[in-house]
């Protein structure tokens, strides 16, 4: 896991209107299709340096070039995201913009978080374990978390987990072990494997 610089350069929220080159497109879309494989709640980052859309997803980012004026991050479901990448909508170049709360990619829209840009802070590697997932809480605020597009995939992992320690403490009933103690025992194991370097199981 890496810590992102967090400075925000500017005071705006998300707002813009990009011209990206199909030639741009079709190579970003290819190395998602290709290498991207996000967890089902994940979100997607998107924000500009200037001459580039940077794209964050699945713990990788393609960066298109592309033209125009944006200030700002903003974040949208991963899984509507690579929907574009097996269908791209038609046009060269084309338009990608925030308008109104909703980023228009071409023809299609969705509806957008907004955020300072540069708020993401968090970088996680391709296909991140559990371990990893959990273990963002001993480093990063819930407000981080979210920033960077992890809650959902934060929120679906402790729900699996959760219901895994369930199962474990009927299997123990018995031996009258309660679920609390094993989540106990799980989180400190986890927080102790996080500081010693844990292998990514």
């Amino acid at each position: 896991m890496e810590r992102l610089d967090s400075k925000t350069p500017y005071a705006m929220k998300a707002q813009g209107h990009l011209t990206i080159s199909r030639a741009e497109l079709n190579e970003a879309f290819r190395l998602l299709k290709k290498l991207c494989k996000p967890r089902p709640d994940e979100e997607a980052v998107l924000s500009y340096d200037g001459g580039c859309l940077h794209v964050e997803l699945g713990g990788m980012t393609v960066t298109p070039g592309a033209t125009g004026t944006w200030a700002g991050q903003v974040r949208i479901p991963g899984s509507y995201l690579m929907g574009l990448v097996k269908l791209p909508p038609a046009g060269d170049p084309l338009v990608v913009k925030v308008e109104s709360g909703r980023l228009h990619f071409g023809s299609s829209s969705i509806g957008c978080a907004s955020q300072d840009a540069w708020t993401r802070v968090i970088e996680l590697p391709m296909n991140p374990t559990t371990a990893q997932i959990l273990s963002l809480q001993f480093d990063f605020s819930p407000e981080e978390i979210e920033a960077s597009g992890y809650a959902k995939v934060v929120r679906e992992t402790e729900e699996r987990v959760a219901r895994k320690i369930a199962k474990a403490a009927l299997e123990l009933e018995g031996l009258h072990i309660s679920a609390h103690a094993i989540r106990e025992f799980v989180y400190a194991q986890l927080k102790s494997g996080y500081k010693d370097g844990f292998p990514p199981i």
